[in-house]
This record gives structure tokens, C-alpha cells and sequence, in this order.
């Protein structure tokens, strides 16, 4: 018999702010930059984001996603034992993000604790509730998360301000035993710390952010510019490891659900798999790019456009500044 954890529930959140690429071609015409080359490699069209200094932030964000996702898995607030918020946007660092969201959702779960591993904190959250609850009298766990990014995003940023964008998504979790294995079934992740220079939130660190004498734009995100052409084939190596212990081939498994930050190193990777296009799920072009959450947001595009199989194989993959990458194999 085997302990199953899988997805029962799923919901997503985005501002109502929604900005296409001519704003940010304007925008970056006044300091003499272009950024449509890059918004065209990284699959870019339209983007949603709060207002600035506005009355949205992650937890409001992560409340509504979580709401959808209780609601699709059709089970009662109570029914929650545990909710985890995985994110490297949070609102509050005291008390717990989920703590917060407990609250206002009015739930009795006596487990709620953040977590934060970058871009890859929805998958790694996955791997590590899997791995927790096998032992534990623990049946349904929200696991939400949130990308807030509008506060730390500098406007002369030709990368992070025109393809970053807010959203919020959530993912009921069952326990469910069965003498079939289904849910997540397997996860890999690598590191490579020397990396570790690139991306920085805040830049000056927060030992200093109540420093007056610091810089603005150093209480923001600092992104410095390095050669992301690594990206496919390491993706590929973590996919295949993760397949090969598991006897499967890149055939067998019919949704690829990556990051969404850059579509054409996505298809660098699916062709570097030899596994055909209409198996990715993109989305970074409706949504931007959203951290964490955006491996769900395609999940829950996958889903909306009845692309999910019960019994097929799904990938999800993402990479973390720093940097680290993980994948994790799942089937529905």
C-alpha cells in the first residue's frame, strides 16, 4: 500500500493590473535602452502587476489563490492540517506568512510554517511535505505561495521590471492510500553556488535595509547580468537522472511544467529531449514571469485546457537563483 500525496485542488491569483510590452518599450525608450530582443527570448506579450504602494500584497494575494484551491478540492477549511507558504516573497518574516493566512482563512491547522528555496520553492515544498506527512497523522495540507516583486523591481532594471510580474498560486494536498503509486513520485535537485553573486533581494542585505544612509535602489533587487546558456542541458541532466531512476524516457511523460522566466531555453530543452512542443505548458506570455508560483500556474493552465490524463506523467522543473534547480516527477 502506498502513501500517496497528490493534488486535489488547485487555484491561481493575479492583480488586475495588466500591462502589455508597449508600456515597457516606452518606458525603456527614455533611457535609450530597447528591451524587445530580450522580451522576445524570453516569450514575453502581457503581464499582470499590483499597484505600487496599493493594498495588495502576498498574503492578500495568496488568500484569494488559497480560496480557489480549497474551493476546486471541494473540501471544508476544518478539513486542513497543515499549510505551508513557500515563497522568497514574503510579506511578514514575523509571524509565519502561513500563520497569517491561517488566520484570516480561519482555519484549525495546528502546523503552518513558511519555507524559502528561490524560483523553487513550490517544488521543493512538494518534496519535503511528501516526505513529512508519510508518518504523520496529517490528511490535507494547503501549500501556497506568492511573488510580490513590484516593491523590489528598479525601474532601470532592463530585465527584472518589464518581465516580472505578481501573482499568487495554491495546491490542496491529499494523503491518499492506494495500492497504485500516483502524486509525486520522485524529485532531483542540483547546485551550483558560484553563482551565488547574480541575483541579490535586497542588495545591500537586510541587516542594512533600515539604514538611511543606503541607497534606494540598494534596499531593491539587484540583478547583474551572466550567461544563462547553461540552463537547457542542465535541466536535461537533472530530467534524465530523475527519469532513469524511475524507468521512465522523456515519451513518457506527457506534460512539462517548467519555469515560465524563458521560453526558448524551454525549447532548448524539450529539444534536447526530443519530446514534441505540445507537451510544454507555457504560460510567462499571458502571466510574465512569477517565481516560484509559475510551475502551478502552468499546472493550472494544463488543467483549464483539459491536458491532464489520469495515470500520465508530469514534470515539474524550475531553476533558483544562486543557483539551484530542481525537478520533480509526478503522476496524475
Amino acid at each position: 500500500m502506498f502513501c500517496n500525496l497528490k493534488i486535489v485542488g488547485v487555484g491561481t491569483y493575479h492583480p488586475k493590473n495588466e500591462i502589455d510590452n508597449k508600456y515597457f518599450v516606452e518606458h525603456f525608450k527614455k533611457m535609450n535602452k530597447d528591451p524587445r530582443p530580450l522580451l522576445k527570448h524570453l516569450g514575453r506579450e502581457r503581464r499582470f502587476k499590483a499597484k505600487k504602494f496599493g493594498n495588495e500584497n502576498s498574503v492578500t494575494m495568496a488568500l484569494e489563490a488559497s480560496k480557489k484551491a480549497i474551493a476546486d478540492a471541494n473540501i471544508d477549511i476544518n478539513d486542513i492540517d497543515m499549510i505551508v507558504f513557500a515563497s522568497d516573497f514574503p510579506e511578514y518574516v514575523s509571524p509565519s506568512n502561513a500563520l497569517m493566512i491561517s488566520s484570516k482563512l480561519n482555519s484549525r491547522a495546528n502546523i503552518v510554517f513558511d519555507m524559502n528555496s528561490n524560483c523553487i520553492s513550490m517544488i521543493s515544498a512538494l518534496d519535503i511535505i511528501d516526505s513529512y506527512i508519510k508518518n504523520k497523522d496529517i490528511n490535507n495540507v494547503l501549500l501556497v505561495s506568492s511573488c510580490m516583486i513590484t516593491p523590489f523591481a528598479r525601474e532601470d532594471d532592463i530585465v527584472v521590471y518589464p518581465s516580472t510580474a505578481d501573482a499568487s498560486a495554491a495546491v490542496v494536498l491529499q494523503k491518499i492510500p492506494d495500492r497504485n503509486r500516483s502524486g509525486v513520485i520522485d524529485s532531483g535537485f542540483y547546485t551550483d553556488c558560484s553563482y551565488n553573486w547574480t541575483i541579490k533581494n535586497p542588495a545591500c542585505g537586510f541587516s542594512r535595509i533600515t539604514d538611511n544612509s543606503v541607497d534606494t535602489r540598494m534596499k531593491m533587487m539587484e540583478w547583474n547580468q551572466f550567461d544563462f546558456s547553461f540552463l537547457s542541458d542542465n535541466w536535461c541532466k537533472l530530467i534524465y537522472n530523475l527519469l532513469d531512476k524511475n524507468s521512465l524516457t522523456p515519451e513518457d511523460v506527457s506534460l512539462y511544467l517548467f519555469s515560465q522566466f524563458s521560453k526558448a531555453d524551454i525549447m532548448a530543452t524539450i529539444e534536447k529531449l526530443n519530446v514534441m512542443e505540445e507537451r510544454i505548458i507555457y504560460v510567462g506570455n499571458k502571466y510574465g514571469y512569477t517565481g516560484p508560483t509559475s510551475p502551478i500556474l502552468a499546472l493550472n493552465e494544463a488543467k483549464k485546457t483539459n491536458k491532464i490524463v489520469e495515470g500520465s506523467y508530469a514534470i515539474l522543473c524550475s531553476v533558483g537563483s544562486g543557483y539551484t534547480m530542481g525537478a520533480l516527477l509526478y503522476k496524475f
